[in-house]
């Protein structure tokens, strides 16, 4: 458990996620979507990823199901990160940043981005049986406010 646990936290930490999507973050010039999804699921659904995966893992789930609790990680993770775009994009107009997908594409296309990333989150706990009511409210609410920026 602990071998696994370590190889999650290195893996989702290191150059080619966490730091790698911040260094991207910050200094990359060229964006188009797949570098925006790219530094979407390095910098932020990385951290979520990996608190999905050993909350999972330390709390008795099934090994054959890592994978699906990995991409249920990366559903939430890129909601959270495209739905502070849309919070953050006139501070990031004004200071020139690049990286910020409501920006690069629309904010109308932003919302459907996040209200699809809810439902490939929802539909992904309920095909691992892990539904609850906190987590039912916390997607329907950041579904319903992604909605407030059309």
């Amino acid at each position: 458990l602990a071998e696994r646990a370590t190889h999650f936290a290195s893996r989702l930490n290191g150059i080619h996620a966490l730091i790698g999507g911040q260094y991207l973050d910050l200094y990359e010039e060229n964006l188009d979507r797949k570098k925006i999804y790219e530094i979407i699921e390095k910098k932020t659904a990385s951290l979520f990823q990996l608190s999905f995966l050993l909350g999972y893992l330390f709390g008795g789930g099934e090994q054959d199901k890592l994978k699906q609790v990995e991409e249920v990680g990366f559903h939430f993770g890129a909601a959270c990160q495209i739905l502070d775009d849309l919070d953050d994009m006139e501070k990031d107009r004004a200071a020139g940043k690049k990286a910020n997908f409501a920006l690069l594409f629309s904010k109308e296309e932003a919302v459907q981005a996040v209200q699809e990333h809810v439902l490939q989150f929802q539909q992904g706990l309920s095909a691992l049986g892990l539904e609850s009511q906190p987590l039912s409210l916390l997607a329907d609410g950041m579904s319903r406010l992604a909605s407030t920026y059309n």
